[in-house]
């Protein structure tokens, strides 16, 4: 997040359900990272009086996915895929007025661009007992691991975690989604995609270096 969104994080604390979170629609009894039915029911985050209404918003009522401006939507839109990244409308509420904001919901991560041999991924310490490094050489390698893993436990993301990230060379997609890493998911963006990100003057947003 950047240094623009108040005095709190994260920026919203609570919520208003329309229907039941126990109510089959609702969006916290989906499947994570499946393409969501179009009547999926989404919570309604309510920014904290504290906080300021920026283009990425950060939120406890959807904590899988991004929750972004329709600015910041239409920009990032522009540079990927249907197959990899979902927006669903979500109602945003702030003192008394409504904006319409989007969920920005994953359905494909870029674990094949990775530079395995250069990155350094470790076993997740709260799952699996104190941290130890795995010694994951390529892509494949790392899907083994996740399927040693799944033996073990029912979600088959759940005990590594990339602490160091390097990508290959010559990747020409803007925008790559990442699991495993530190917060859970891990979102980077091209150098393309960050100047039309600046240019547009959007908000809530830091970046940091990737790689050497």
């Amino acid at each position: 997040m950047g240094n623009d969104i108040g005095r709190t994080f994260p920026q919203s604390q609570d919520e208003i359900n329309i229907v039941s979170i126990e109510d089959i629609k609702h969006f916290r009894n989906q499947k994570p990272y499946i393409l969501l039915a179009d009547d999926v029911v989404m919570p309604e985050p309510i920014l904290h009086p504290k906080a300021i209404l920026t283009d990425l918003v950060s939120t406890v009522a959807i904590s899988l996915g991004l929750l972004v401006s329709e600015r910041l939507k239409l920009i990032i839109e522009k540079l990927t895929s249907p197959s990899d990244l979902q927006f669903i409308s979500v109602k945003l509420h702030s003192k008394k007025a409504q904006f319409k904001y989007w969920l920005l919901w994953p359905l494909q991560f870029d674990m094949a661009l990775i530079r395995y041999d250069a990155s350094e991924i470790y076993k997740d310490s709260t799952l699996l007992g104190p941290f130890e490094k795995m010694h994951i050489k390529s892509y494949q390698e790392y899907l083994d691991a996740l399927k040693r893993i799944e033996k073990n436990f029912t979600h088959s993301r759940e005990g590594i975690e990339i602490t160091t990230l390097f990508f290959q060379e010559g990747i020409s997609k803007n925008f790559l989604q990442i699991e495993n890493v530190k917060g859970g998911i891990g979102y980077f963006v091209s150098d393309n995609l960050k100047n039309q990100i600046e240019s547009a003057g959007c908000t809530g947003i830091s970046f940091e270096k990737v790689g050497p």
